[in-house]
């Protein structure tokens, strides 16, 4: 068969099969894999607007790149007002869907350490309330103007 990446040809047996019957190289199941991830609107792999299944997937994927496809379906799987990520901009680790957590309840950051508030998604602040700490700070600037 012709890979429809790569215009490679291979055995049949060493390809993966898009529903729609094109076939793709395990090099460009892995490229593909790996630009899907990257990007949520290309996400998940498809082939003529039809979406590949996993099963098809993954025996061509490194267990590492398996890893993160599968972190990436779960992420954009989730509703994305539903979404908590480290509000550092430098992590933005993405933390789980914040209705799998009790309201109001902290979470810290497994890559940064940074405390994360699932109520606001904002940096925990024990103490107050969402909000209460920016509308101090912004009350504190009006007054000093």
């Amino acid at each position: 068969v012709d890979c429809v990446g790569c215009w490679d040809q291979l055995p049949l047996s060493e390809s993966m099969q898009a529903p729609c019957t094109h076939s793709f190289c395990p090099g460009c199941v892995t490229r593909v894999a790996s630009m899907s991830i990257k990007d949520e609107a290309s996400f998940p792999m498809m082939c003529c607007k039809r979406p590949i299944p996993v099963s098809s997937i993954d025996p061509f994927l490194a267990p590492e790149l398996r890893e993160l496809v599968a972190a990436a379906r779960v992420e954009y799987q989730t509703p994305y007002e539903h979404r908590l990520y480290c509000p550092q901009p430098r992590c933005s680790k993405f933390m789980g869907s914040k209705e799998d957590k009790a309201p109001g309840e902290d979470v810290t950051c497994g890559d940064c350490g940074t405390g994360i508030c699932t109520g606001c998604k904002e940096q925990a602040h024990p103490g107050e309330k969402c909000g209460e700490g920016r509308a101090m700070a912004a009350f504190v600037l009006l007054m000093e103007e």
